[in-house]
Formats: structure tokens, sequence, C-alpha cells
């Protein structure tokens, strides 16, 4: 069986008189660029610096129709994006696009001056650079301080004129710039940005990769064992107030000291429902009354939804909410008292808790990023024990830093957890059973989470038909699967349609040829099979090549750039201007060709 097909995505914002096409600019359309072309002041002369998409200086054509614009951007890829869109837009007449730096911008006439200057600048002074160059350009003040944007703005602007700026501040990314500029080690430095101020994006991707091949990419972000330890810390510093005869009031501040770091850490859906559960038991301890641990999650998911409907859908709620429900209802049923050993005890917690966690979430977690971890329960019992003390003594150095001072012998201590850490998360994720490609379908999920409904009724009640029913839906589920993998082909071709490139994927059984006509030698093939893993663990591809520009084969297929024969049918690709110089063979071997596949690269001039 095979078949044919072909996927496509946009990359296109539509405005109510222009469209922003967006696929090769680094930074992309946000809100900020949008209220700030809506409320800036216009005038008969406009500038605006680093004009990226070209987005704010179209806002302001089009609300002030006699403005000429000026566009400043120094990338030369957002200049040109930025070129297209203002070609396309029915302002082209009246903004001109600059590729240079605001530095060296000298205005044509020179004189006068700007009657209005707008700008969306950098937001980070200094972090640690960002995987992609281009969006290192745009995210930081390296090409363009603010000392430089202000001279900048007032050498252009006219003496009557008004700079519009957006200057974004706030207190994580101060924090951030002190870590970042400590004498941390740059793993640790991104290790407590991510467990202490729940931002990952310092996290490196080989890291990133084994803390999921490990199943315990749970540490990476932000949820309740971080906000536990964070709740204890607060509550052992306002330790002075039961002296005080200050209880009730310890209990008050703790919270509201958690609800800010909340808002500081971003308002994730798991340190809201964290916090919802700390802040009824807290309210129970304070009238007291009896607090119901069901009641508080269905508490903290109703308080989530009311303010954001959408939450529902988020993977992250969906994890987050059916692990503590899993862990409130199974934890009970298993866990075991060993009064002869508090250290059985405490690892057979960790491995129950592992164990409950990993059991609830494994399937929704495959059908998400279809991925498979055998080792979380092995992986969380040796790194579990170092997360706590990770997270006290990280705390207090973020503190110590936020005041004004060093690192200092503590710093040494969290570079040598870290080390730990990582050290122990790279060797589990490189055992053969960290990690496994599967595809996982919808009814697959629902079957799996009606048996687990069912367990736990059989459990509370001990009523063998709960027991039986979990048996009759395993066993449909079991025959649903069998079928659906019967009707999966294991021969075919795909023509995928990327952001830049036309890749077509040939695959006959576990092998498969990846030809990309528009990119041969530098495409990044991880990055393809990453995005398209839910394909090729359906149709069972373990392994892909990538063609090159000598060709390659499988049983079916022979493709020789820039035709091929595949499954019978004869292609060629029109892309890059290489189809004009194609010679077809004179002899009686000449290939006919059944379909042409018109790529990205395609140009007719």
């Amino acid at each position: 069986m095979y078949y044919l097909s072909v996927q496509g995505t946009k990359d296109i914002f539509h405005f109510k008189q222009f469209s922003i096409c967006q696929d090769t600019c680094a930074l992309k359309v946000g809100t900020d660029g949008v209220l700030l072309g809506s409320w800036a002041q216009g005038g008969k002369r406009i500038l605006d610096i680093g004009t990226g998409t070209g987005l704010i200086a179209l806002m302001m054509a089009q609300r002030f129709p006699d403005a000429v614009v000026d566009a400043v951007e120094i990338d030369a890829d957002a200049a040109a994006q930025a070129m297209g869109n203002v070609k396309a837009s029915p302002f082209a007449d009246r903004i001109y696009i600059h590729e240079t730096a605001i530095q060296k911008f000298t205005p044509l006439p020179p004189q006068g001056g700007f009657d209005s200057i707008v700008s969306n600048p950098p937001f980070f002074q200094q972090s640690l650079k960002a995987p992609d160059a281009k969006r290192t350009l745009a995210r930081h003040t390296d090409s363009l301080s603010f000392r430089d944007l202000i001279k900048s703005a007032v050498r252009l602007l006219a003496a009557t004129g008004e700079f519009s700026v957006v200057i974004p501040f706030n207190m994580r990314q101060s924090l951030q710039h002190k870590i970042l500029n400590s004498s941390l080690s740059e793993p640790t430095q991104a290790l407590v940005i991510a467990m202490i101020l729940g931002n990952d994006d310092f996290i490196e991707p080989l890291v990133r990769d084994d803390f999921s091949r490990a199943g315990v990419a749970h540490v990476l972000a932000l949820s309740g064992l971080h906000v536990a330890v964070i709740t204890l810390i607060i509550w052992f510093l306002l330790f002075p107030l039961d002296y005080l005869r200050g209880k009730k009031l310890r209990l008050v501040l703790t919270l509201v000291i958690l609800v800010g770091y909340d808002l500081l850490t971003g308002m994730s859906p798991s340190v809201i429902r964290a916090t919802v559960m700390i802040a009824f038991v807290f309210m129970s301890m304070i009238f007291y009354r009896k607090s119901t641990p069901l009641n508080a999650v269905a508490t903290a998911a109703l308080a989530i939804l009311v303010f954001s409907p959408s939450a529902l859908y988020s993977v992250g709620f969906q994890l987050s909410f059916i692990t503590v429900v899993a862990l409130i209802v199974f934890y009970q049923y298993f866990k075991i008292k060993m009064p002869a050993s508090k250290v059985l005890n405490y690892v057979y917690s960790i491995l129950l808790t592992s164990a409950v966690a990993m059991a609830s979430t494994i399937v929704l977690t495959a059908y998400y990023f279809n991925t498979m971890s055998f080792m979380s329960i092995g992986a969380n019992v040796l790194i579990m024990p170092l997360i706590p003390v990770f997270m006290v003594l990280g705390a207090i150095v973020v503190a110590m830093l936020a005041m004004g001072g060093g690192a200092g012998v503590l710093g040494k201590v969290l570079d040598f957890l870290t080390s730990l850490i990582n050290g122990a998360v790279g060797e589990m994720s490189s055992l053969s059973l960290a990690k496994g490609d599967v595809y996982v379908s919808w009814p697959a999920v629902i079957a799996y989470y009606a048996i687990l409904v069912l367990l736990a009724l059989w459990l509370a009640r001990r009523n063998v038909r709960m027991l039986l029913a979990a048996g009759v839906v395993l066993v449909m589920w079991l025959a649903g699967v069998l079928i659906a993998q019967s009707r999966v082909p294991h021969r075919g071709m795909v023509v995928f349609n990327s952001f830049n490139s036309t890749p077509v994927l040939y695959f006959n059984g576990s092998d498969a040829l990846l030809w990309v006509p528009d990119v041969e030698s530098d495409y990044d093939i991880e990055n393809f099979k990453r995005w398209n893993r839910a394909f090729l663990a359906r149709h069972g591809i373990d392994s892909v090549m990538l063609v090159d520009s000598t060709g390659a084969q499988l049983p079916g297929a022979v493709i020789k750039p820039p035709h091929a024969s595949i499954m019978g049918m004869g292609i060629v690709t029109a892309g890059k201007g290489r189809w004009k110089h194609y010679e077809v063979p004179s002899d009686s071997t000449a290939m006919k060709f059944d379909y042409a596949i018109i790529t990205k690269g395609f140009h007719s001039s």
C-alpha cells in the first residue's frame, strides 16, 4: 500500500490594509509592536528604528496618509523581508527601507529632522546568547545600546518632534541579568534560572534532550515540587512571627509572598495549581477547617479556567492536573510503612510517586510529544534528593545577587550539584531504554484514561465489575490499535512544505530517503525528524538518509537530482533555476516525467 500527500503551513499576519510575511525574520509580530504602532504620534516625516518585518512602519503609514516613513534595519534578511512587505502594501511609494545601523544612518534631506521617531528596541541588555544568531541580534542590545538609541533619537529628531519607544522592564529579567553576570558556571546559571525563576530558555538543547530522554524534564519546569520548596523557605524565614504570637499572620504573609513569586515567574498552570492548593491548606489552618485535596485541585483548575478558558487545551495544564489527581487517588492504596528504616521509606516514597506520575501521564505525553521514556523512575531516585538542596541554595544565592552581593562559596557548591545532576541525567539518558519514538492516537488516550478511572473505582469500592469493565476497554483498545496499524501504509512518498524548502520523503519499511531539492548538504535532518516524529513513528521509520547531489536509492525508488523514479512514477523538481540547465538524454533511455514538483526555491526569472 502507498500514497501521495502534500502538507503545508503559512507564516503570514494579516492587518486591515496590508499583510506581514515573517518567515525569514528573527522576531515575529508581537503585542508590543502592534500597540506601539497604534498609539505613537505621527507627522510628515517618520522614522522607525529597528523595523524588523516593517510592521510599525506600515502601521504608521496607514494611520498617517500624508507621512513619508523611513525604516532602518541592521539585519539583511529582516530588511529584505520588510522590503517585500512594503512592496506588497498600498504604501510602497511612501516607505523607504534602509539596511544599515542607526548610528550610521543619514536621512535625506539631512536638515529638519523627523517629526516622529518610533522604536521597539532589543529587550535584553546582557544574557546568554540565543542559539540563532539572527534572533540574538534582534533580542540583544549588543548592536544598539539604550545609550546609542537615545543619542540617535536626539540627533535625528526635529525640535518639536516626539520619540515613542517601548522599554520593557520586569524583575525576573533583572534577576536573570544578575545571575548571568555572576561567577556561577553557565550550566548552573541556566539551571538556577529555570528552577528558581521559571525560565528554561537558557537550557542548552542537548541538556534539555537528556532530561527528556531520562524522563525528568519536569525538573526544568516549575511545578508543585518547586513551589513547595519555595513555600518552605518563606515559611522558615518568617519564623520570628511565631514568637510574637503571629502564627496566622505568618500564614497570610507566606501566602502573599508566594503569590508575588507566582507573578514573578509567569503564572504557569502548575504554579497556580500548587499555590491554590497551598492556599486551601493555609486557609483551613487559619479558620480551623478541614481541607480536602481533591476539592483544592478542582478549585485550582476552576480558578485557572475562569481567567483563561483556553488553558484547558494546554499540555502543561493537562499533565499537571492529571498527575496531581493520580497521586491523590492512587498513592494511598500502595503506600507501605517501613518503620525500621527512614531511608527505605524515603526511597520507596520517591519510587511510588514516580511510578504513579509516570503511569498517569505516559500515554498523554506520548500523544503530544511522540516519545516515551522508560527510565523515569530510576532517574527520579537518583536526582530528586538533590533538587530541594539545589533549590534552597539557589534561592539564597539569587537573594544575595539581588542585594548586590556575589555567589561566593555557595556558588561553588551549586556548580558541584549541577555537575552531579547533569552527569546523572546524561548517564541515564544514554541507556538504550531511555527513550522510544511512538505514535498514540486520541482514541487510545481516551481508552487509557477510561481504564485508569475504572481501576480507581475498583480500588475504592472493590467492585469486580469495574475491573471487568477495565479489561473490556483494554481489549477494545488493543483491537483498535491492531486494526489501525494494519491500515498504515509501509511504502509511500510524502511532499512536505516547510518555510524555506520542499522536502520529499520516500519510505519503504523502516528505511526512508529524504530529498530536499532546494537544500542539499547543509539541511538539518535532525530538525526534520524532530518536527515529523509522529509521522515517522506511526509508519515505523527508523532510518532517514539525506539524499545528496550524487543521488541515492532504496527498493522502489532511484533518486538522482533533479529527477527520480519513485514507485514507477517519473518525477522532476523545479527549483532554484536548476531546471533550466537540465538536459534530457538524447538516447532511448530518456525519462518521461509523470509529476513535476515546484519547490520553494523556484523562480521564473
